[in-house]
């Protein structure tokens, strides 16, 4: 189905044994404002405070627990592992919608901190299937908190 290596490296390396994968695509690009920066433990991470656009290219998977996307990796000795530069819960998702303009593009709007919710582009090959999904996914989170 959309089983590419990428995708298959997050399976393996990321996902939780019991998680499902509800969509998944590669080839994708995420926009956001900010920057990529790298922990003290050299995993990266999203710093969405810094002006300027950042653009990266790589998978977007959607489980039932959460949104991650990730890029092609760094090598380990002979192991490749994903660089995950977002993961998160469904319930920091906040909205989601489709951007409309020169591209379509699935608007995702997630809680960053305590006050901050930061946008994230994704140009996905159908956004209006993926905004639909991610948004039964939140509702089904919201449901089971109440």
């Amino acid at each position: 189905m959309f089983r590419t290596d990428l995708v298959e490296k997050l399976i393996t390396d990321v996902l939780h044994p019991r998680e499902r994968i509800l969509k998944a695509e590669t080839g994708v690009k995420m926009v956001f404002r900010g920057r990529i920066t790298l922990s003290p433990s050299g995993s990266p991470e999203i710093s969405t405070k810094l002006e300027g656009w950042t653009v990266k290219k790589g998978a977007l998977v959607l489980t039932d627990r959460r949104m991650i996307f990730a890029t092609g990796g760094r090598k380990y000795l002979f192991l490749k592992v994903p660089n995950v530069l977002l993961d998160a819960p469904t319930s920091k998702i906040r909205s989601v919608g489709v951007a409309e303009g020169r591209v379509r593009e699935l608007v995702i709007s997630i809680e960053t901190g305590r006050w901050r919710k930061d946008k994230f582009y994704f140009n996905v090959e159908n956004p209006e299937e993926w905004a639909k999904i991610v948004a039964e996914t939140v509702s089904r989170h919201k449901g089971q908190d109440s």
